[in-house]
């Protein structure tokens, strides 16, 4: 028996499982021949054969479930740490007792490497998102810094020119006077329009003076002047910010101010930002129509939003619905800032102020 219970780890699970059914028939077909033989004799026992028989029945399940349960515990163990892994636990790694099957020590040594796989490919996968987004900014900081430059440059000289040709021009020549006013004054939309694209392809105050400044601006430029009341709750300074830390979180700003104006249907938004004990909290809210995120939630940014929130190395949360208003709210550490306190202000949603 010792030479048996020190070979079971090296038997299969087939084998364990046949051996488990061997033993059960084998006692069932010696226990049913004993039992009959002794109840053969008594005449009129029919009641008491049923009792042993179903006893018998009831004795065979429970010693077959006992014998097959332990040799399938290592396949359960397998299972929930893979369920584990599959509900974001992190890097389980899914490792089966010494003692078990030879085949399944082999499916959780193949699913270790997979998850290791999977983990590598993810933080490669990341890593290019990063460089993708810094590209992206830069060309970005490079456009509007040549628009800047360069173009607004030229504007604005055509503008002063024109200028000049009209303080010139004598009376009689009323005719080109008013086509050089209406080219001055189209110079200088086409100048405000031009100003506008390089605020919104990367704000200076971004760069200068951080975050939240550039959060009141586009505020007041993108929410304020479409006719919504909107409230801030910032920082008086803003936190210590990496600037991809900074350029993510403007650009999730920038995408959800975005989606208020052209798809919200609002009158009021509120923005909130809050950093303590290495932990930031923005929050963006309207009291508009909401939407299904199901549906619509792809055409409206959504995803970008996401994924600059998890390079960030945060999360964000949407909580809307058809005619419930609108709130994002992402969540990241921050090296150096300070752990936010959120719960106020993401009680704001449909027309209620925190």
């Amino acid at each position: 028996m010792e030479r048996l219970r020190r070979q079971l780890p090296s038997l299969s699970l087939l084998q364990r499982i046949v051996i488990a059914n061997t033993v059960i028939i084998v006692i069932g077909a010696i226990g049913g021949t004993l039992l009959t033989a002794h109840l053969a004799s008594r005449v009129g026992a029919v009641g008491l054969i049923l009792a042993f028989a179903g006893a018998g029945i009831l004795f065979s399940f429970a010693v077959n479930y006992a014998l097959v349960s332990a040799a399938l515990r290592p396949l359960y163990t397998l299972r929930d740490r893979a369920s584990a892994i599959a509900a974001g636990a992190g890097a389980i790694q899914p490792v089966v007792a010494p003692d078990a099957d030879r085949d399944v020590q082999e499916l959780g040594q193949a699913l270790a490497t997979l998850v290791q796989q999977l983990e590598s490919r993810n933080r490669e996968l990341e890593a290019l998102s990063q460089r993708i987004l810094d590209t992206e900014e830069a060309e970005c900081r490079r456009v509007a810094r040549t628009l800047h430059d360069d173009t607004s440059q030229y504007l604005s000289m055509l503008i002063v020119q024109l200028e000049r040709l009209e303080q010139r021009l004598p009376p009689e020549e009323e005719p080109v006077y008013s086509q050089i006013v209406r080219s001055r004054e189209m110079a200088q939309q086409i100048l405000q329009e031009l100003r506008t694209l390089i605020h919104g392809l990367r704000p200076t105050l971004l760069d200068d003076l951080g975050l939240v400044p550039a959060i009141r601006w586009y505020g007041r430029t993108m929410l304020e002047d479409a006719g919504l009341a909107v409230t801030y709750a910032l920082p008086a300074e803003t936190p210590t910010l990496t600037e991809q830390q900074s350029a993510a979180l403007f650009r999730i700003i920038q995408e959800a101010m975005n989606n208020i104006v052209h798809h919200a249907g609002a009158r009021r938004a509120r923005i909130t930002l809050d950093a303590a004990g290495g932990e930031i909290c923005l929050v963006v809210a309207d009291d508009g129509v909401g939407f299904d995120p199901e549906t619509i939630g792809r055409r409206l940014g959504l995803l970008g939003m996401i994924e600059r929130a998890a390079l960030l190395g945060g999360h964000l949360d949407l909580d809307t619905a058809p005619g419930q208003g609108t709130r994002i709210r992402v969540r990241a550490p921050v090296a150096g800032a300070a752990a936010a306190a959120c719960e106020e202000a993401t009680r704001y949603r449909s027309g209620r102020e925190s």
